[in-house]
C-alpha cells in the first residue's frame, strides 16, 4: 500500500508538455541530452553505408537537427559531438541560429568552450538553456584524465580518451535556486578496447565530484557510451547521482513501452531501433518525475523524412524543492 501511495504522488508530479511552474520555492524544469553526431563521423558513416543517403550529411540534416532542438523545447539541454561545422567555425550552417530560427525566438543562449589543443571544435560538447528561466553564474571545461586542465593526451592513457566535460553553474530565476549542470562524452569502449570509457568515467567522477560543491543540487548528462551492467557505468553511478531511467523505473512510474524496451539510437536503415541504452541524464538533489526518448523522423535537405542524427535525444522533468 506505501509503495502504491508513493507511486500515485510521484505520478501526480508529472507534468504536462506545457511550460513548467514554479510555486512555494519548487520548480520544475525539462532537460535534454542529444548526440548530434559530428559532420566528418557523418561523412564516414556515409562512406561505410552506416547511413544510407547522403541526405544524412551535417549540410542536408542541419534544419533536421534544429527542428528536432526546437521541438523538445528543453529548458537546458546537453549537445555532444558539436563540431566546427555546426558552430559555423567551418561553412556557414550555425546550428545556433537554425535553432532560433526554429523556435522564432532568441532565448537559448550556448556555452561551449573549444576542446583540442590547437584551439578547434571536434567532438566537443555544449549547453543551452533558456535565458529566460536561468542566470549563468559560472561556466567551464575540463578533460577527463589525468591532466584535466588541458586538452593533451596523457602518455600510458587509453587512445581517444582526452574527451571534455563541460560544466556552468546556474541559478533559477524564479526561486534563486543555485545549481550545476554538466554535459559529457566517454569514449566509446569498443574504439580501441583498452580501457578508455572506464578512464573516463573515473576522471569524470574524480573531478566532478572532487571539484564541485556538494551542497549544490546538480544534474549529469550525455552520451556515456556504456549501460547497465557495465563496469563505466557502475562508475559513474556510484557517487551522488542516479540515473534518471533507473530511479522511475525502481519506482514504478510507467513509462513508453517503446522507452522500456528500446535504447537511444536507431538502425542504420531507420526502420528500428537498437536495445543499447547509452545517452543518460542523471541527477543529485533533483527528483525525477518524466522520462522519454524521443524518436521523432525531421524533412532534411531534400524533404524526405530522416532520424537528424544517429542518436535519439533523451528529456526528462525534474524538480526541486527547497
Amino acid at each position: 500500500m506505501k509503495k502504491l501511495l508513493f507511486i500515485l504522488a510521484l505520478l501526480a508530479c508529472i507534468p504536462s508538455q506545457a511550460k513548467p511552474k514554479t510555486q512555494n520555492g519548487e520548480f520544475t524544469m525539462k532537460v535534454g541530452s542529444y548526440n548530434v553526431c559530428t559532420s566528418d563521423s557523418r561523412a564516414k558513416k556515409i562512406r561505410k553505408g552506416e547511413f544510407k543517403t547522403p541526405q544524412r550529411y551535417y549540410c542536408n540534416s542541419a534544419v533536421a537537427i534544429a527542428r528536432m532542438i526546437a521541438s523538445i523545447d528543453c529548458d537546458i539541454i546537453g549537445l555532444e559531438e558539436v563540431c566546427d561545422s555546426m558552430w559555423a567555425q567551418s561553412g556557414n550552417i550555425d546550428l545556433r541560429k537554425l535553432v532560433a530560427s526554429e523556435r522564432g525566438d532568441d532565448d537559448y543562449d550556448w556555452i561551449l568552450y573549444p576542446n583540442t589543443s590547437n584551439h578547434k571544435i571536434s567532438y566537443d560538447s555544449a549547453i543551452g538553456y533558456k535565458k529566460s528561466r536561468f542566470k549563468k553564474l559560472e561556466s567551464g571545461i575540463f578533460w577527463m584524465t589525468e591532466m584535466p586542465d588541458v586538452p593533451k593526451y596523457v602518455p600510458g592513457a587509453p587512445k581517444g580518451s582526452t574527451r571534455p566535460a563541460v560544466w556552468a553553474k546556474f541559478k533559477e530565476l524564479s526561486t534563486g535556486t543555485v545549481f550545476f549542470f554538466y554535459a559529457t562524452h566517454l569514449v566509446l569502449g569498443s574504439m580501441h578496447n583498452d580501457g578508455g570509457n572506464e578512464y573516463n568515467a573515473t576522471h569524470f567522477m574524480k573531478v566532478a565530484q572532487g571539484d564541485f560543491q556538494e551542497k549544490y543540487p546538480s544534474v549529469v548528462v550525455g552520451d556515456f557510451n556504456c549501460g547497465e551492467g557495465s563496469e563505466a557505468y557502475r562508475i559513474m553511478t556510484s557517487g551522488r547521482w542516479k540515473d534518471c531511467f533507473d530511479t522511475l523505473v525502481a519506482a514504478g512510474v510507467p513509462l513508453s513501452e517503446e522507452t522500456i524496451t528500446y535504447g537511444t539510437f536507431p538502425k542504420a536503415e531507420e526502420d528500428g531501433y537498437w536495445t543499447s541504452r547509452i545517452d543518460h541524464i542523471m541527477t543529485w538533489k533533483f527528483v525525477p518525475t518524466y522520462f522519454d526518448i524521443i524518436r521523432t523522423k525531421f524533412p532534411t535537405a531534400d524533404g524526405t523524412l530522416h532520424h537528424p542524427s544517429d542518436h535519439h535525444p533523451i528529456v526528462a522533468y525534474l524538480t526541486y524543492k527547497h
